[in-house]
């Protein structure tokens, strides 16, 4: 069973919301608050496996999803992946929740099967975000490439910070990079930052902007949602 904690302002939503995974038997609500702000000591005090951010209007879930990355300012340090639900449609919002670290982004009219997967999803350490969110991320975010790159710039990379690459192309998380390579957390951390640091980007969407401009494109088995 997946352990969630929610923030959300409804306790309408919230009950609903509950009641919805109960019935999927995948994922179960252990802790909910109506305060962003409570929810960073909230996650601190239940490690869940998922924070599921849903506070409207979304800039105030970009906000709550900011304050729950590890190192952020309130944040204990915890690292949990962040699924916001939202009623946007917005390009920018989606942008925006991908700057703020979110492992997903889902519309809050979703089915209830739909919510269940993309919950599985972001707790196996995959992404849950909108289909054609990489099409996106190279025709919104390229003012975002490293200065003095261009996409035919040559950089030379191992074969192991290729598949590094891939894998969060494909969106995984260091959590999962880990898993599908075999090595420690802590190893693919380093991994991953050591091949920002080379590629001179200094965030997974940079990152993506990059590959994919590059010729890397989502494998077949790429979360999406």
């Amino acid at each position: 069973m997946i352990r969630c904690v929610l923030g959300d302002r409804s306790a309408f939503f919230t009950e609903g919301l509950t009641a919805v995974l109960r019935r999927g038997r995948e994922a179960t609500i252990v802790g909910a608050t109506a305060e962003p702000y409570e929810l960073p000591d909230l996650v601190a005090r239940l490690t869940p496996d998922v924070a599921i951010v849903s506070f409207e209007p979304p800039a105030a879930a970009l906000a709550a999803t900011r304050a729950l990355q590890p190192g952020a300012g309130g944040s204990p340090g915890i690292d949990v992946p962040v699924l916001l639900l939202t009623w946007s449609r917005r390009e920018d919002d989606l942008l925006d929740a991908l700057r703020a670290g979110a492992t997903g982004f889902v519309h809050k009219e979703v089915d209830p099967e739909d919510l269940t997967r993309a919950v599985v999803e972001v707790a196996s350490g995959r992404t849950a975000f909108p289909l054609g969110w990489e099409r996106l991320l190279v025709s919104r975010l390229d003012g975002h490439r490293p200065t003095g790159q261009r996409r035919g710039d040559p950089v030379t990379l191992t074969r192991r910070e290729r598949d590094i690459v891939q894998l969060i192309v494909d969106g995984h998380s260091n959590k999962a990079v880990a898993v599908t390579l075999g090595i420690a957390h802590q190893t693919a951390k380093n991994h991953v930052r050591h091949v920002m640091a080379k590629l001179r980007v200094t965030s997974r969407v940079q990152l993506c902007a990059w590959a994919l401009e590059r010729g890397y494109a989502p494998s077949a088995t790429a979360a999406t949602a």
